[in-house]
């Protein structure tokens, strides 16, 4: 391999690939991990599957949170993929797409709780509301 053409694929590999997933900040920020792990080990010495398992780690620890609807999302498109790219294995995929369900659905349990609450105040409030427009009304003899 030439010296330029060893270069060009250090680079990140969002600056060269221009795949729909990539466009994706999120999945951008997890596949450049993955390159500059890989690459990283590699000029370190480690061996070709060291370096592979190093760059799968990195690739999950820059991954969002499961906080938040976009944070969400984007940890579920970056799950998918890791899993096409052979940076998550599909038994640890399931596992990692069912907390993300899991946190989707506390967050639509959070959500529905508030909606709750707020419609009990209003509910109640108009009731107040009513109960003193009742209590305030001039007496016809007056």
């Amino acid at each position: 391999m030439t010296k330029d053409l060893q270069n060009l694929t250090r680079l990140p590999l969002t600056k060269e690939i221009r795949l729909p997933a990539v466009q994706n900040p999120a999945v951008a920020h997890c596949c450049d991990a993955y390159a500059a792990s890989y690459y990283e080990n590699l000029e370190s010495g480690a061996s070709d599957p060291t370096a592979k398992a190093r760059a799968r780690n990195a690739y999950r620890l820059v991954m969002p949170a499961l906080t938040g609807s976009n944070n969400i999302r984007d940890f579920i498109a970056c799950v998918s993929h890791g899993m096409v790219l052979g940076a998550i294995d599909p038994a640890k995929a399931s596992k990692l797409l069912y907390a993300a369900q899991v946190a989707h659905a506390a967050r639509q349990t959070k959500r529905k709780s508030i909606r709750a609450r707020s419609r009990a105040k209003k509910s109640a409030s108009k009731r107040d509301s009513s109960q003193d427009k009742a209590f305030s009304k001039p007496s016809p003899d007056a």
